[in-house]
């Protein structure tokens, strides 16, 4: 393995589940750009000789969407939702049983987290609102736990307050409660 190899791996390791963007040199996969969080401006693998972290790369550029249904109960459904992230590679928080029913979806391209809401647009939920689109995620400024699971998937929970503290683990409380209704917009 030449070091350019090995260098782009420890990006992908540094940097949660996202590869660094595609080298000519490398095979690594164009799943997302890092974020140099000094400037704020995108940074590619590409763009330097080696694909090895910088100072001021933190973080991935995450994009997320919320929605609300009636309920969450057809089994069926939950398959073709696990199917759909795990197809898209996107991480995924459900809130079954009762009412209501909530979804969380989050990826490293827009792209994917679009196309996982397609797919839940299409399984037609009752009273199925989309009242977050799928947009980058708001950096609320909470310290983010580094046990926080960032891998492609679905997790189910049975409260709105297992929920909730899922939603400000990964520092998105906010914008979760003014989507859901619980804060003033």
């Amino acid at each position: 393995m030449s070091s350019h190899n090995r260098a782009c791996s420890v990006v992908s390791t540094l940097y949660c589940t996202a590869s660094c963007y595609n080298c000519s040199t490398c095979r690594c996969k164009p799943i997302t750009f890092l974020i140099d969080n000094t400037r704020g401006t995108a940074d590619r693998c590409g763009s330097k000789p080696l694909c090895e972290p910088r100072p001021g790369l933190a973080k991935v550029m995450l994009f997320n969407a919320l929605i609300r249904t009636h309920h969450i109960t057809s089994r069926k459904k939950v398959v073709v939702l696990k199917k759909a992230a795990d197809t898209f590679n996107c991480y995924v928080l459900l809130r079954t049983g009762g009412c209501p029913g909530v979804m969380y979806v989050e990826s490293a391209r827009e792209e994917d987290v679009s196309a996982w809401v397609n797919t839940v647009q299409r399984l037609r939920y009752k009273d199925y609102q989309l009242v977050a689109r799928p947009g980058p995620q708001a950096d609320e400024g909470y310290a983010k736990s580094s046990t926080i699971s960032t891998d492609p998937g679905l997790r189910e929970v049975d409260s709105i307050k297992e929920f909730g503290s899922l939603m400000k683990d990964r520092g998105v409380l906010g914008w979760w409660r003014k989507g859901m209704g619980y804060a003033p917009r």
